[in-house]
């Protein structure tokens, strides 16, 4: 729903999805209409019938509370993740966490063009998507994003995080919150063994 002659389809939405009933409608960028989602439910309910829509979009949390409250019980959702390092072996795994895992900074001709395709990505994610919430500074939000980086696959430090961003400890977690939130940072708990923890019998 990005181009404005897909958007006027929409101008009877009802009139339209009921014309496809019989295929798979798929619906992208659903968050520039949400007020989609009442007239699916009763689509759905009416069909009775699974895999009518394929709804894709923003993950903010916005949609997905939206959707949680207006399709509970008539939606699964599934997280698609960029490509994984197995379905490209050609590439080192250096060059795979170097370039990052979405297709078009991994398969750029050269590592220029790589580089560009991600500051811009960084910079639209910061100054457009993010900006639905507030309580961050965009240039505190880009420092701690590349700290977390160098960090990556290392005990998370808040203390370290704290004093070199200028900002409280309970800032530094809520602006990782929202970058998880947002599927942009994964938080991996560590394993802890019981029969090797003295604190358990």
């Amino acid at each position: 729903m990005e181009l404005p002659s897909d958007l006027q389809k929409l101008d009877n939405p009802e009139w339209f999805l009921f014309s496809h009933k019989e295929k798979l409608i798929c619906i992208d960028e659903i968050q520039r209409k949400p007020e989609l989602f009442p007239l699916i439910r009763s689509l759905v309910d009416k069909w009775n019938r699974d895999g009518s829509f394929l709804i894709l979009g923003s993950a903010s949390r916005d949609m997905l509370k939206q959707s949680s409250e207006s399709l509970a019980g008539r939606i699964s959702y599934k997280r698609l993740t960029p490509f994984l390092l197995r379905e490209f072996s050609k590439y080192s795994i250096e060059e795979y966490f170097s370039k990052g895992a979405f297709h078009r900074s991994l398969l750029a001709k050269d590592s220029s063009i790589s580089y560009q395709w991600r500051e811009s990505f960084i910079s639209t994610f910061l100054e457009r998507d993010l900006l639905q919430w507030s309580g961050f500074t965009l240039a505190t939000m880009r420092r701690l994003w590349k700290m977390i980086a160098h960090i990556n696959g290392q005990v998370v430090n808040y203390c370290a995080l704290t004093t070199s961003l200028g900002i409280s400890s309970v800032t530094v977690k809520s602006y990782i919150d929202l970058l998880e939130s947002t599927y942009m940072v994964e938080t991996v708990f560590p394993y802890f063994s019981l029969r090797n923890n003295s604190n358990f019998t």
